[in-house]
């Protein structure tokens, strides 16, 4: 989300992909995504699973920890066609890893990279126990670019 915000604040033609529950802190998202034109009918909304809230903590040398609740809507992406046809028109695709934790939001993704020409990037999100060697591998090799940060490398 962060890159999608600060891209649109340049100016880029942005879609934003997510899964929000339909929740307080979903709906609270869906304010904030509209606000800054993010807000899409590729934001889906999933009736069971709760908005993902993530806890980030700062050590003394500012560094953070995370806390990543599991069973969360992001964890359900689905196929759908607005989001095969956004990606095979789609210049570019950013996609991380920590989004693929799960085997339906993964499968959605690969399949979606399978169909697109756009550039891919993936930025590799290391979060334990959030990943899997083979995930990371996979995705790597479907990517045109791959970011990092120099613990991940």
């Amino acid at each position: 989300m962060n890159v999608a915000l600060h891209l649109a604040k340049q100016g880029a033609n942005v879609a934003f992909v997510t899964r929000l529950g339909v929740d307080e802190s979903g709906t609270e998202l869906v304010e904030f995504l509209s606000s800054n034109n993010l807000y899409s009918d590729l934001v889906q909304r999933d009736e069971e699973l709760p908005t993902c809230e993530v806890t980030v903590k700062l050590d003394q040398n500012q560094q953070a920890t995370y806390t990543i609740p599991e069973q969360v809507s992001w964890d359900n992406m689905q196929t759908e066609s607005l989001l095969t046809e956004t990606a095979e028109e789609a210049t570019a695709i950013l996609f991380g890893s920590l989004a693929c934790r799960t085997e339906t939001t993964r499968n959605t993704l690969l399949n979606l990279l399978d169909e697109t020409n756009a550039l891919k990037v993936f930025n590799v999100n290391l979060r334990e126990p959030h990943y899997s060697m083979s995930t990371i591998e996979t995705l790597a090799a479907r990517a045109d670019v791959v970011k990092m940060n120099e613990e991940e490398a």
